[in-house]
């Protein structure tokens, strides 16, 4: 797929922008350590996708996309991304520090998700303010093609029936 906003067949090689000064920032442990102290999932989100699309403001999400992607890399097409093997180790990595924020007080943090449905809604608002709604825990996750839509809230906890899985 990709690249770009396309589901046509486009074969191509797999291509790398790499930007070591990036990928450091991102995974800097000044902000993964923002992102794991952080008091609620608002803070969290925020700290791990960044504060703009500039290198100041690219945190952990954003840093490690653009850092391997750059201007041409396939890890910065959103579309395509999910062709690169590299996609999958950023979003395990993600998965796994929110689990560990997640964990440090569970009782308050099993339940606590928010934000916007529409991308880079507010409060990131990279392409400007628009509209949008709120995403809630009964907000329905679709998997046309693939599986049977699942609530937000099945899905918060790794180690539950439906997902099985722990970190350790």
């Amino acid at each position: 797929m990709g690249l770009g906003a396309s589901t046509e067949y486009t074969p191509h090689c797999l291509r790398r922008d790499m930007s070591p000064q990036l990928v450091s920032h991102a995974m800097s442990t000044q902000n993964i350590n923002k992102a794991i102290n952080s008091a609620n999932f608002y803070d969290f989100n925020f700290n791990m996708q960044g504060t703009g699309l500039d290198v100041s403001g690219m945190t952990i999400h954003a840093g490690l996309h653009l850092g391997l992607g750059g201007q041409v890399g396939e890890s910065s097409d959103m579309f395509s991304s999910p062709g690169d093997p590299a996609f999958w180790f950023i979003h395990g990595a993600m998965d796994q520090m929110w689990d560990k924020w997640q964990r440090k007080s569970w009782s308050q943090r099993k339940l606590d998700y928010s934000g916007p449905v529409e991308m880079f809604a507010y409060p990131f608002n990279f392409q400007g303010d628009f509209p949008y709604t709120n995403v809630t825990l009964d907000y329905q996750l679709a998997f046309p093609n693939f599986g049977a839509n699942v609530k937000i809230r099945d899905v918060m906890d790794t180690a539950a029936p439906n997902l099985c899985y722990k970190y350790i």
